[in-house]
């Protein structure tokens, strides 16, 4: 064993004989889109963790959308939380019909969430030709 070589250390010869990879330099990646296809739909409304709570995503959804939509909407959902690209949605269960479909049961909710959307759209739109 070798002597005074203390924890991993080796002896000057054994890095001699180590051969070194050329290093390449990094590619440079163009950053991706939010939606790298253009969807057949702007919105979609997905099965969420619980059979009550639905995933909603929509191609104009932010985070500054919370407060609008909760407000336009919170008589019909009980819970609404932004995550990453869409929102998670809990309904109000005294709102919802007692249906099988989950489409079926939820049309109403959808409808009102997709109405808060085209209505700010045309809001903006207003906004745009008054100025």
């Amino acid at each position: 064993m070798d002597e005074g070589l203390v924890g991993n250390e080796r002896p000057e010869t054994a890095t001699a004989d180590l051969v070194t990879a050329p290093v390449q330099p990094a590619q440079q990646v163009e950053p991706v889109s939010r939606h790298e296809i253009e969807p057949t739909i702007y919105y979609a409304i997905v099965p969420g963790p619980t059979r009550d709570t639905f995933l909603f995503y929509h191609m104009d959804a932010s985070s500054k959308d919370v407060n609008g939509l909760w407000d336009y909407a919170r008589f019909c959902i009980s819970n609404l939380v932004w995550v990453n690209d869409h929102f998670v949605v809990t309904p109000n269960p005294l709102y919802l019909n007692p249906v099988s479909e989950m489409e079926e049961r939820f049309a109403k909710i959808k409808r009102v969430l997709l109405n808060w959307y085209s209505a700010k759209r045309m809001v903006v739109t207003l906004e745009l030709s008054a100025n």
